[in-house]
């Protein structure tokens, strides 16, 4: 979705020289050695591990087929889990916009601060790596953060529903589930990278998410057409019950974890965070991905404005709200799909170039709507449109992390990918109070253009092989 034409031959052969991966070789595949490495040692350690060439350790098809439904299953979890996805939110904005009254800047504002720990989520990231590091395993956090999380739902339950209540108890909520993010996180890049599958856990990633995620939505969205019958304390204490239920449900298969993946990335490092952070920034490969991404998800006309569109405008309900948010996820399959089969059989660089080129249109179908049922119709292209792009730009993220820095990293890009999105959010919330939701698409599609130049910009040596 991005920019350009620009000075490419000085800068992108300064970019190639620091990059990250594998590089390019008949026969060969992406894959990076992780797990063995000491910050300590210097600056130059991080790029010669991702450069070594290395086929990856070996998996058989049983293990692979291990990790693909672990990290399925987890994430299945992790989504109807979250904060600020489906089963929760969905009720918990209607609830603010109908009991409390939020109009669309309010809302937005209020999801702005709720969002705060994930604008640091890359210091729980780092946090992760810290402990992995010296020892520690990802199911011990999974159980100890999701317990915390538990208990502040049961705390909102009971307690008096409140404007301010709700703020600072998500917040917290917000707080411990990054925790069993970077867990996650951390987890999947290490193993994509290791063993050279970071295209194919990259479909599964967002097939499952999507999968699960439109059900969530689904749900969210009934969840909150029920809800809103009820007063706001018998509704925001079922809601935040559901929210208790699923956090313990996720910390116990969390901890339970499976033994192939429980060692990877566990090398100890004697680095402290300000020397692992100066590792990361100092990592150039990292920059073209990120700011990819970024251009990706700052996108003014969704979220709140969106919501605020089709309910004002087309008296939708939550429940159709719900709807087109799953049928737009669903849609991303087909595209996720092929990438996946695609990812295998040619280079990630190719597969960058066509998805991107295929997602800049994405929000042209909400111009021509003219109801709420027309909205769901225009899901369905708007989701085939953005599906390769959302898996080619995360096998991106995940290629581009520097090796042993993988929870820091992975987190880094969700910080940011939080950040602008909520950024983008409030932007396009003035925006349609002031000129309505058609020019809050046309903006969003130009921001997506601009991805187009920064992919001169990725190492090559990142994205030329296909993955193993």
């Amino acid at each position: 979705m991005e920019w350009l034409d620009f000075l490419r031959v000085g800068i992108r052969g300064h970019w190639d020289n620091r990059a990250g991966g594998v590089s390019s070789g008949a026969g060969r595949c992406f894959a990076s050695s992780v797990g063995e490495l000491d910050p300590m040692n210097n600056l130059n350690q991080l790029a010669r591990v991702q450069a070594a060439n290395s086929a990856g350790i070996p998996l058989s098809r049983s293990e692979k087929r291990q990790i693909l439904v672990y990290f399925s299953f987890s994430l299945v979890l992790l989504v109807i889990a979250s904060p600020h996805f489906g089963i929760i939110e969905i009720p918990l904005s209607f609830l603010l916009m109908e009991r409390f009254h939020l109009s669309a800047p309010q809302l937005a504002e209020f999801r702005f601060w709720v969002g705060l720990p994930f604008y640091l989520s890359f210091l729980f990231g780092f946090a992760r790596d810290w402990f992995r590091g010296r020892g520690f395993r990802d199911r011990t956090l999974f159980i100890i953060s999701g317990l915390s999380a538990s208990l502040v739902y049961l705390t909102l339950a009971f307690g008096d529903i409140t404007l301010n209540g709700i703020l600072i108890g998500m917040v917290l909520a917000t707080s411990a589930y990054l925790v069993m993010s970077s867990a996650w996180h951390g987890l999947i890049a290490a193993v994509a990278q290791r063993h050279g599958m970071a295209g194919q856990l990259s479909t599964v990633w967002n097939l499952t998410g999507l999968g699960i995620g439109a059900t969530a939505m689904l749900v969210g969205g009934g969840i909150g057409d029920v809800l809103l019958r009820d007063s706001l304390p018998v509704a925001g204490r079922s809601l935040f019950v559901i929210g208790c239920m699923v956090t313990v449900a996720l910390a116990l298969f969390g901890g339970a974890g499976i033994a192939v993946v429980d060692g990877v990335g566990s090398g100890r490092r004697s680095a402290s965070f300000a020397e692992e952070l100066g590792l990361l920034i100092s990592h150039r490969p990292f920059y073209p991905a990120l700011i990819i991404f970024s251009l990706w998800n700052f996108s003014p006309g969704t979220q709140t404005v969106l919501q605020y569109y089709l309910a004002d405008s087309h008296n939708a309900s939550s429940m159709q709200w719900g709807a087109y948010n799953a049928i737009e996820s669903l849609a991303f399959a087909p595209t996720l799909a092929l990438f996946g089969y695609l990812c295998t059989r040619y280079p990630l660089r190719r597969l960058l170039w066509i998805a991107t080129f295929i997602g800049v249109p994405q929000m042209v179908p909400l111009l021509f709507i003219r109801s709420a049922g027309d909205a769901l119709i225009a899901a369905v292209p708007i989701g085939l449109m953005g599906g390769m792009a959302e898996a080619a730009y995360m096998a991106l993220i995940m290629r581009s992390c520097p090796a042993g820095l993988l929870g820091g990293a992975i987190m880094l890009s969700s910080s940011l990918e939080m950040l602008v999105s909520r950024l983008g959010n409030i932007w396009g919330t003035l925006v349609y109070s002031e000129y309505g939701f058609k020019w809050c698409a046309l903006a969003s599609i130009l921001l997506y253009s601009l991805i187009i130049p920064i992919l001169q910009f990725v190492p090559s040596r990142v994205v030329e092989e296909a993955d193993c």
